[in-house]
């Protein structure tokens, strides 16, 4: 029973780890879900082959 206990805390531990990443890697790219993109139109006088 006592492996058991240790593979389920090592679990949890793991999985908090990943939650934490990700709401970590979220604050720091300082994500806005309220916000819409700004769209913009880029027209080219010149072809532009090989972008």
């Amino acid at each position: 029973m006592e492996n058991r206990a240790s593979y389920i805390l090592v679990g949890a531990f793991v999985v908090a780890l990943v939650v934490t990443g990700f709401v970590v890697v979220l604050w720091l790219a300082s994500v806005q879900f309220d916000k819409t993109p700004a769209r913009y139109l880029v027209n080219f006088r010149t072809a532009v082959t090989g972008l």
